[in-house]
């Protein structure tokens, strides 16, 4: 059963790595990005829901809980409806004395994921290691709680031989896809402030009332403000790549 678990889960943490794509070329602060990421950890759900750990007929173990609580968490609550809902359908359709229990977990998850997107957009809540830790044993113990909605005869049997392992090896599946998700996202968000930065610098360069030029060693120019361009009156891009003693008068 451990083995099907983390099979399972190591699934999921290599399709989550999809996420970074979307990131890079629709960024999760645009509306586009957070259905595209909906969308995706959907689909990374229901892959998971197709090939469970089958406990008992109509009763099934997988990462969803993992996979939507994460998207609620990092991509907020417009990617949480998307990502709760192919998931949720799903699972009424797979049916069984699980469906219940399955579908309440799917919605669970998705509502402590926003809960915490919520608190951490507040600047209450960080996703360090420990924070996502404690953030996946909240979602699997509310995850066990609806194990009661069982058929009576199966809640025993799977408190006993499924909460267990879910409560050691999900939470800590909840550390590795998190921190995979919170790194993608410190890389997008550097990139974009050095953007930025370089932008600034270059608005600064080509407003300066100064003539400006960057320089090789050997005396190419590799860069000329406007001011350096009215000089020579010639477009700067006809100067760069010229070395300047070809442009001084002799």
């Amino acid at each position: 059963m451990v083995l099907d678990l983390v099979y399972n889960l190591s699934l999921l943490v290599a399709l989550s790595v999809l996420s970074g794509f979307v990131d890079a070329h629709w960024p999760r602060s645009k509306l586009t990005g957070q259905i595209l990421q909906g969308f995706l950890f959907a689909g990374v759900a229901v892959i998971g829901m197709l090939r469970p750990f089958v406990f008992e007929t109509g009763i099934i173990f997988d990462g969803r809980s993992v996979v939507l609580s994460l998207c609620s968490f990092y991509f907020g609550p417009v990617a949480a409806l998307i990502a709760c809902v192919p998931p949720t359908v799903c699972r009424i359709i797979q049916g069984g004395g699980g469906a219940v229990c399955g579908v309440l977990v799917i919605c669970f998850s998705g509502l402590i994921g926003v809960t915490a997107w919520r608190l951490r957009a507040l600047g209450r809540l960080h996703p360090s290691a420990l924070t996502l830790w404690l953030f996946g044993v909240v979602v699997h113990l509310v995850m066990v709680a609806c194990f009661l909605t069982m058929p009576p005869e199966s809640v025993w049997k799977v408190m006993r031989q499924v909460a267990p392992p879910v409560l050691v090896i999900y939470p800590l599946a909840t550390v590795v896809i998190g921190k995979v998700l919170h790194d993608q996202e410190r890389s997008h968000s550097l990139l974009q402030e050095l953007r930025d930065s370089q932008e600034r610098y270059r608005s600064l360069l080509e407003n300066m009332p100064d003539a400006v030029c960057r320089l090789t060693p050997d005396g190419t120019l590799t860069y000329v403000n406007k001011e350096y361009a009215k000089i020579f009156a010639a477009p700067g891009e006809d100067l760069v790549g010229k070395p300047i003693w070809g442009l001084i008068p002799e």
